[in-house]
């Protein structure tokens, strides 16, 4: 899928959907999910995008075994969302590899986030992230960083994190 103006896959309310094997190019938003979607997002790159996943509104998506890469924004988790990414990498994207907002409480478990402009991870705005077994290195100003004092992540062990700023 590519070259899309708005988005490539919209989810919104959906359930038992699964995406798998698939590459997105160039869009503005590869895949959306919203209102309590929990798509299955399996075995796919994401390569150009403004973002390349945008979770919202207490969607819970499960991506796992995906490379997000050369995006603006890797994944964007905002407003109570809950999904769980395994076993990605997340880099080279110009701006964060992810950013989480809005009460959040994101799990991330085995990910390779590195390398990304800004930040590897941004917390913000009362989120709570869960990370273990994630090697977090190499973006620019922080690996990890919290940006108020309502927010945090929660280390379940196993996690490489180069430069964490404001957190725990």
């Amino acid at each position: 899928i590519k070259n899309a103006s708005e988005y490539g896959i919209y989810c919104g309310l959906a359930t038992n959907l699964k995406i798998n094997d698939c590459i997105f190019k160039n869009n503005a938003i590869a895949i959306r999910t919203v209102n309590n979607s929990d798509p299955l997002i399996d075995d796919c790159i994401f390569n150009g995008s403004e973002t390349a996943i945008y979770v919202e509104n207490n969607s819970s998506p499960i991506v796992t075994n995906c490379t997000i890469i050369n995006n603006v924004r890797g994944v964007y988790v905002d407003n109570n969302a809950a999904p769980r990414f395994s076993n990605n990498t997340v880099s080279n994207n110009t701006g964060s590899g992810f950013v989480i907002e809005n009460y959040s409480t994101p799990t991330l478990d085995t990910n390779t986030i590195s390398t990304n402009g800004n930040y590897g991870v941004r917390i913000s705005e009362y989120s709570t992230p869960i990370f273990t077994g994630n090697q977090i290195s190499l973006s620019g100003d922080h690996d990890v960083k919290c940006l108020d004092s309502y927010s945090n992540y929660t280390d379940n062990g196993g996690n490489t994190i180069g430069k964490c700023s404001s957190c725990l």
